[in-house]
């Protein structure tokens, strides 16, 4: 097949790819097609059913084949011992805009493997992604609920307000953390959020999550058609990283405890900036230009 389209790319007029979906076929049975329909989901169900094809992207971070074999069908829900909701809110609902990322996913307790158990994102006004924020991370429904991770690059203070006002709404608190607080303990009346802000690159962001990944610590349950191609497809310093992949990536970063951005002790750096000025300001007091020695 990969020969095919190589084919069509050098010449589409001598060589035309026709596309088609198994519904096109008159001599398949409905019965045959509602059970090829329920027997593939996601990114599967797109390709053998609709036709539809994904190339992964030589320089994307993750593969498909990772993504395949650390896959499940369920979580171990008795071994999960908190979870999270992560978002990454778009600026608008305006066609051609980004949608809201919004990934939940869970920590077993056992091995403190990551488990994705829903992508929710899609184009909603504030109070749409907020209400789902606050209905997933709600903490008085158990399996260790309670915490919600933000990017605020877009919306700035704005993005822990709408999680506040819609969770008062439903009669819980919200409460932010620092960067590097710890998660306090689960509080039935309370969400905890802390925010992010993009500092860094988001290719750089998204090594962590991508190597826990191929190294088997990540598992996607169930498919998800849109979340897996963006994962595959999107290679870092070529466009705008989707929302969904970097709530993705922020879920990974808490729930392995990742470093988001590395900690750079610059101290020892300003003492030997120090020292070199102080032989500087000695050297040009006594000698002549072009004779420092250092």
């Amino acid at each position: 097949l990969g020969s095919l389209y190589e084919a069509n790319a050098r010449n589409p007029e001598q060589n035309p790819i026709i596309g088609g979906t198994m519904f096109d076929n008159p001599l398949l049975s409905l019965q045959y097609m509602r059970a090829e329909y329920e027997r593939y989901t996601g990114v599967r169900r797109q390709e053998e059913l609709f036709g539809e094809r994904f190339d992964e992207a030589a320089g994307a971070l993750w593969r498909q084949e990772w993504l395949d074999r650390t896959r499940v069908d369920a979580a171990p829900a008795a071994e999960l011992e908190w979870q999270i909701v992560s978002v990454d809110p778009a600026l608008s609902t305006v066609d051609g805009s980004d949608k809201t990322g919004i990934v939940v996913a869970g920590r077993a307790r056992r091995d403190g493997h990551v488990y994705v158990l829903a992508d929710l994102t899609e184009t909603l006004s504030p109070d749409q992604w907020g209400d789902i924020v606050v209905a997933q991370a709600d903490p008085r429904k158990g399996a260790g609920r309670g915490r919600v991770s933000v990017e605020r690059n877009h919306l700035g203070d704005n993005a822990v307000f709408v999680i506040r006002s819609r969770a008062e709404s439903a009669g819980l608190l919200v409460k932010t953390l620092g960067r590097d607080d710890p998660w306090p303990a689960i509080d039935p009346r309370c969400i905890h959020v802390r925010e992010h802000i993009s500092r860094d690159s988001k290719g750089d962001r998204a090594v962590g999550p991508a190597a826990e990944t191929e190294a088997g610590r990540v598992h996607l349950v169930g498919e998800y058609a849109e979340l897996e191609t963006q994962l595959t497809t999107w290679v870092p310093g070529e466009g705008r990283s989707p929302n969904n992949l970097d709530a993705f990536a922020y879920a990974v970063i808490e729930l392995r405890e990742l470093d988001v951005a590395p900690k750079v002790d610059r101290r020892q750096d300003m003492r030997t900036a120090v020292v070199v000025q102080k032989k500087l300001t000695s050297a040009l007091a006594g000698r002549r230009p072009g004779r420092l020695g250092l």
